[in-house]
């Protein structure tokens, strides 16, 4: 018997043994699937259980779901090869013509930034003056 990466297996000459060749083939077959164990089987690859579900079931939308999903079939074009959508706005929502407030409150942010770090101040006033410079 000689040890491999397989287990022990027979190997050598038979030149020494007196018994005649006379060769024999044993199998044995073992089933030892259960049902219990198809089942298991079965679970692991059943797509439901890693979130995949069938069409008829994943179709169950909320009303709110339901609409986004007409408003995207109603909008979708495909225009020169490209697919154009529009973007679901919430209604309740209301765009402001004006972005004064937003503005205002960089703006500020900005200044306090920019006052707490010198160097910061030193770079943006150069570059500032050199806007300045070449525009005038």
């Amino acid at each position: 018997m000689v040890p491999s990466s397989f287990g022990w297996i027979l190997s050598g000459s038979r030149s020494h043994a007196t018994a005649s060749f006379n060769p024999t083939v044993h199998s044995i077959n073992v089933d030892t699937l259960t049902h219990e164990l198809d089942n298991m089987l079965r679970n692991f690859w059943d797509f439901e259980s890693i979130g995949i579900q069938p069409i008829q079931e994943k179709l169950r939308l909320s009303t709110h779901n339901a609409e986004l999903l007409t408003n995207f079939h109603q909008s979708f074009k495909i225009i020169d090869g490209r697919r154009v959508v529009h973007l679901p706005w919430k209604p309740e929502v209301k765009l402001t013509y004006s972005n004064y407030d937003t503005a205002i409150h960089r703006f500020n942010s900005w200044t306090r930034r920019i006052h707490a770090n010198t160097e910061l101040k030193q770079k943006y006033a150069k570059q500032m003056q050199d806007y300045v410079d070449k525009t005038s």
